[in-house]
């Protein structure tokens, strides 16, 4: 009797073990890219731009923390955006230095950021200072060699030369979303 209906058992066995196959890979797929998103969720880029430059700000966000990265594009220099300052893992909200906001000078030459810089091996919190900046007349950053405090003092008169405070950058504002994919093209861009 079994061989009379083995051509037909066989197929319903091979159908459920294709089912099975396409259901665990569509299983994995959806996991994989929730896992993906979860911990390499789609980065936000606040753009701001003045008639001779861009200021850019890529926050990257997982579970764990926050960085947003400073970047210009300054068209008289470089055609791509470049970092500005020395922090490979940006201004991180648990980090030594927490990005509080950017300033642009009254006359547009100055981007500035401000950050609230701590020491959390020794429980200190310095304060908020200004710890980079670019300046689009000279195309330099502005006291890239010096120490917090000095580098700080040396931005702030630079804006006051420049007119004094202009308008604010939010960072943590609602951006652009960009993909992984065009997040690490725009990285690869500014290396």
């Amino acid at each position: 009797m079994l061989r009379k209906y083995r051509k037909g058992i066989l197929i319903f066995l091979a159908s459920i073990i294709c089912l099975l196959v396409i259901g665990f890979a569509a299983l994995y797929y959806i996991t994989y890219k929730f896992w993906d998103n979860f911990y390499n969720p789609p980065a936000t880029l606040i753009q701001s731009t003045t008639p001779q430059g861009t200021a850019y700000f890529l926050r990257r966000s997982t579970l764990r923390d926050s960085s947003i990265y400073f970047y210009v594009r300054d068209p008289a220099r470089f055609i791509q955006p470049f970092a500005v300052g020395d922090h490979p893992y940006g201004y991180a909200t648990d980090g030594e230095i927490d990005m509080q906001h950017a300033v642009w000078s009254r006359d547009k030459s100055v981007i500035a950021v401000r950050g609230d810089i701590q020491n959390y091996d020794h429980g200190k919190n310095y304060g908020t200072f200004f710890v980079d900046a670019y300046d689009f007349k000279t195309h330099q950053e502005v006291g890239r060699k010096l120490a917090a405090r000095p580098k700080s003092q040396a931005i702030e008169h630079l804006i006051k030369q420049r007119g004094g405070a202009g308008t604010n950058v939010d960072p943590y504002a609602e951006g652009k979303e960009i993909s992984q994919s065009e997040t690490e093209k725009f990285l690869k861009l500014s290396q």
